[in-house]
């Protein structure tokens, strides 16, 4: 083989190897914002529900393989809870910001300038009120994913996804509780949904 051929496949393989073993060493990194909307509980005193309302938040992924990624999610959303009971208007009952702290992965096996990608998180759910008098209320949390990217540049892009998650009330809790003093609503052995759609900004290296 000649020295040119010797170059040539030299060549073509940095180039099939390169962004497998570029992706594995990038980090992703960047804020999004949309809108998060769902989510009823049927507790002892009626239906509790969830207004819907703009949320933002971070994102943070490792690429950890060629066609895999793990990433951290931040979500906040500032919204309304409100009351309701059968044949009567939900009321107004507290402003609470839900919070989402997750940790899982991403696939995402293509290449190029667009590329679709799906995953799924787990961590917690924090509803915190805003009367600082209320207790605020921790869960487990799952959620799933999918969307696209595009990569306009080596290091900025621009991701757009519809993520669902689920947080369980697996026995009976006391919510948004006054200490001393009564609490708002019980709940029991319910799985709650939210889902979001949202936009993001980010810059790799």
């Amino acid at each position: 083989m000649t020295r040119i051929a010797q170059l040539l496949v030299l060549s073509a393989t940095a180039a099939a190897l390169g962004p497998t073993a570029a992706q594995a060493q990038r980090v992703e990194i960047g804020p999004f914002a949309g809108w998060q909307f769902g989510g009823t509980l049927n507790t002892d005193a009626g239906r509790l529900g969830f207004e819907p309302a703009l949320a933002w938040g971070g994102l943070l992924d490792v690429w950890v393989r060629g066609d895999g990624l793990a990433e951290i999610l931040y979500s906040r959303q500032t919204t309304t809870v409100t009351l309701s009971q059968p044949s009567l208007p939900a009321d107004s009952l507290l402003d609470v910001t839900a919070q989402y702290l997750h940790l899982g992965g991403l696939y995402e096996p293509a290449t190029g300038t667009v590329r679709p990608f799906g995953g799924a998180t787990a961590g917690i759910t924090f509803f915190d009120p805003t009367d600082t008098e209320l207790s605020g209320v921790t869960r487990f949390s799952l959620s799933f994913v999918g969307g696209g990217k595009a990569y306009f540049a080596r290091r900025f892009g621009l991701r757009a996804d519809a993520r669902l998650f689920f947080t369980l009330f697996s026995d009976e809790t006391e919510v948004f509780c006054r200490l001393p003093g009564a609490c708002v609503v019980s709940v029991s052995g319910q799985l709650m949904s939210q889902a979001a759609v949202s936009a993001a900004a980010f810059v790799a290296f």
